[in-house]
């Protein structure tokens, strides 16, 4: 069987390959059917490497950690009637469709229920927002389902620039959260910015803006921040088999990249088990059909659609330790 990963140029989606390769060459090594694993990089264009690895022979591909490039992607794949995996790309504006397009995370829709939840439980009335410019699909659109729910009221959103010049009056507001929504080199600096500029405030992170973080670079961030998630690094076993071979090949933690990754060669793996076994005519039937899949991070639910689905977790790293947050 070919599976095939189109990387990009973002720091997560080299964690995404280092992980496809570690699976890979774990499965290979222990079950039953092989898996060729082809690459394709999609520098200039999702379509150009879709295409490249149609071209090669895939019966599926995987990639795209973000959701401006899984947009572009999941109308390519569309078009050329190839399944695609997406491992992190959750902009609501994919959820829900009959397509040909597939994702192991949750939607932002899921994410921002999470959050006002946590704004809630923390008694968070007012929340700044400082929000990364690019990325627009995933920013806008988990911006946009927190303000439908409502609660809080929010301030913003922000751009770096705005929180750099620190004046009077964007002192004056005096939230009392902080979210901080981009990628992670962005939030370490946006929330040292707007931590100064607002220091009564509680601090939340996106959930973009941890993927590329481990436990051990928490303390990047210089404060106490709170987060939530569809993936427990709490939970990571190390007598996972796949774990203990992540570990082997690479002295790193285990991030939500690294799990996402695992959780989406899962999903192809049993969709070639259904097709092999004649429950699914073709990959794309199969990968449509709801399932319970188990990771190493926290499991998810698929459903018809190729959406996951999850309960999600809540943490606080409190400047040394990270804790589990019961939120009601």
């Amino acid at each position: 069987m070919a599976y095939c990963i189109a990387p990009g140029k973002r720091v997560t989606e080299g964690m995404m390959f280092a992980a496809a390769r570690t699976y890979v060459e774990w499965h290979n090594r222990f079950r039953e059917p092989k898996i060729r694993l082809e690459v394709a990089s999609y520098f200039r264009s999702p379509v150009a490497a879709l295409l490249e690895l149609q071209r090669r022979g895939a019966e599926v591909v995987l990639g795209f950690t973000t959701s401006d490039t899984g947009l572009d992607a999941a109308s390519a794949a569309e078009r050329l009637k190839i399944p695609l995996i997406a491992v992190s790309a959750s902009t609501s504006m994919l959820a829900g469709k009959d397509d040909w397009f597939f994702r192991v995370q949750p939607s932002t829709r899921a994410d921002s229920s999470a959050y006002s939840r946590f704004f809630r439980f923390r008694n968070i009335g007012t929340l700044a927002v400082v929000a990364a410019s690019d990325n627009a699909p995933y920013v806008l659109a988990f911006i946009r389902d927190i303000y439908v729910k409502g609660s809080p009221r929010m301030l913003g959103p922000f751009l770096l620039s705005e929180i750099q010049r620190a004046d009077d009056a964007l002192a004056a507001l005096d939230p009392d959260g902080i979210l901080v929504v981009g990628p992670t080199s962005f939030s370490i600096w946006a929330s040292q910015r707007a931590t100064k500029l607002w220091p009564r405030a509680e601090l939340f992170l996106s959930l973009w803006s941890i993927t590329g973080l481990g436990p051990q670079e928490y303390p990047l961030l210089g404060k106490p921040f709170l987060f939530s998630t569809a993936f427990s690094p709490l939970a990571i076993s190390e007598t996972h088999p796949f774990i203990a071979a992540w570990r082997e090949e690479y002295a790193a933690d285990v991030t939500f990249t690294v799990d996402r990754t695992f959780l989406a060669l899962e999903l192809f793996r049993l969709a070639a088990e259904d097709v092999r076994r004649g429950n699914a005519t073709s990959f794309r039937e199969s990968l449509a059909m709801s399932r319970h899949i188990e990771g190493p991070g926290g499991d998810v639910i698929m459903d018809r659609y190729g959406d996951a689905h999850t309960h999600p977790y809540f943490f606080r790293w409190d400047g040394e330790r990270l804790q589990r947050v019961s939120v009601p």
